[in-house]
């Protein structure tokens, strides 16, 4: 395994700390299943694959730049206010379809 591979899992093990997830619970987080993480990321075992590190940009909104090089703020700044926004949309639809049950209960 090449040094920069040791650094992607590094990394991807820096993200699992930042969650407080343990191994198990990261792993199902990204649709990996725990023991393949543990070889492929707690112990370094295996360099990580195309698909482990696509699940953890897209579950986690990292930056693919920080991930792969080390370079920059972990997080994905455009991804996160994004989903962000979508958060605020969607706690606004419940909160209008709240109120137009109880108009219509009552």
């Amino acid at each position: 395994m090449t040094d920069n591979e040791l650094a992607i899992n590094k990394r991807i093990e820096e993200l699992r700390l930042t969650t407080g997830l343990n191994a198990t619970d990261f792993a199902r987080s990204i649709g990996v299943r725990p023991n393949t993480y543990l070889i492929s990321i707690t112990y370094s075992r295996r360099k990580p694959s195309i698909e482990l590190m696509q699940a953890v940009m897209r579950r986690y909104m990292i930056s693919g730049r920080w991930l792969l090089l080390g370079d920059g703020a972990m997080w994905d700044k455009s991804k996160v206010s994004q989903n962000e926004d979508m958060q605020s949309l969607i706690a606004t639809a419940k909160s209008i379809m709240q109120q137009v049950s109880r108009l219509e209960n009552g």
